[in-house]
């Protein structure tokens, strides 16, 4: 059987902005592999830009120096065990574990007559609670949570670090009007230390949920420091990719953001919910921004061992433009309902001739 990947851009509606950058679209890899009974299964590896250790253009490389192994591994007959012997003898990219254990686990899941989902978990929610996702230094932004609050969601989480002055006044209005909403906050490693401490005691008062990422250059001395001179809880995110030292971090957190699409091999990412689960923190699961697939392979994740009282990231599809899987019906009063019958993944023909070939072996 052959392995075949694909090159996809996907276009944002408009930019997404964080404290230090700005998002127009997202690209990466559409991974498509054939069954043994005809059926044709998808993947995706999507590195993201500012969070990814390695680039696209580097994961493409290394997706055509180990097609070889790989393709052998998916034509075995135990593809997820055989993929982990790979990864062992290589330094494959996290983003292209993950989208190379997204085929074998469909492909297992085939060969046995079960799921994915149930090989993955022996008991799985079938819908989860999300947050929406507003922006403070929108001209609409009154408009966009009340639309947000009429549709069901419990939950918005905003970025920060642009503008703390007018994020502080746009959320204390909010605040004021949905007194009963939870909120959560994103600075993307905006402030250094003392200003973090500043910024985290002025959002204290607004009853925020958690904050990610508030300090330029984390460590466990300065989240010590942090936590002793605020009250507000506090989560970590993109720390998780960029260090080894992290887990060092936990005592001083509640709340630790996974990206699955970024941790790799479905191996690590079990392995790494279990150490973020320590010190009573909480485990909330995002998208990488990237296409359906990840997104629903994300929603599986959070559906399996995700906090359960807490909301999850998954509304990212209606970011994008296009897509390559339009998940847009799976979200319903607030909620994602996992759609296992999606599994495996199809994609429209259309679609596909729309798409850059990779081309993997001469």
């Amino acid at each position: 059987m052959k392995l075949t990947a694909y090159q996809y851009y996907l276009p944002f509606k408009k930019n997404l902005n964080t404290s230090n950058k700005s998002f127009k679209h997202r690209t990466g890899i559409l991974l498509e592999y054939p069954c043994d009974d005809g059926r044709t299964v998808f993947g995706e590896a999507a590195p993201l830009p500012g969070f990814s250790k390695k680039s696209l253009d580097k994961i493409v490389g290394e997706l055509k120096i180990n097609v070889a192994d790989i393709s052998e591994a998916l034509n075995s007959t135990e593809p997820v065990t055989s993929l982990q012997k790979v990864y062992e003898t290589t330094s494959l990219a996290n983003e292209l574990a993950f989208g190379l254990d997204t085929l074998a686990y469909q492909i297992t899941a085939q060969n046995k007559g079960t799921t994915m989902s149930q090989i993955l978990f022996s008991q799985l929610q079938t819908s989860i609670k999300i947050n929406a996702l507003g922006d403070l230094l929108s001209d609409n932004i009154f408009a966009e949570v009340k639309q947000f609050v009429n549709k069901g969601f419990k939950t918005i989480k905003f970025k920060v670090g642009r503008n703390v002055k007018i994020e502080y006044q746009q959320l204390r209005e909010i605040r004021s009007i949905y007194p009963d909403l939870t909120v959560r906050l994103d600075a993307n490693q905006a402030w250094p230390l003392k200003e973090a401490i500043t910024n985290c005691n002025r959002f204290s008062s607004l009853g925020i949920e958690y904050l990610e990422e508030p300090i330029a250059q984390p460590s466990p001395q300065n989240y010590e420091d942090l936590t002793q001179n605020i009250e507000l809880p506090i989560g970590i995110d993109e720390s998780i990719i960029h260090t080894d030292w992290w887990p060092n971090i936990l005592p001083f957190t509640s709340y630790v953001i996974l990206k699955p699409m970024l941790l790799g091999n479905f191996k690590k990412i079990f392995a790494t919910n279990r150490l973020a689960n320590t010190h009573d923190n909480k485990t909330v699961l995002t998208t990488s921004l990237e296409s359906g697939i990840g997104r629903i392979m994300t929603a599986i994740f959070s559906s399996g061992f995700g906090n359960r009282q807490t909301a999850h990231g998954l509304m990212t599809g209606t970011l994008l433009a296009r897509d390559l899987i339009d998940d847009s019906n799976c979200i319903l009063n607030g909620e994602y309902q996992i759609p296992l019958s999606e599994i495996p993944f199809t994609i429209d023909p259309n679609i596909l001739n729309q798409l850059s070939p990779i081309r993997l072996q001469k």
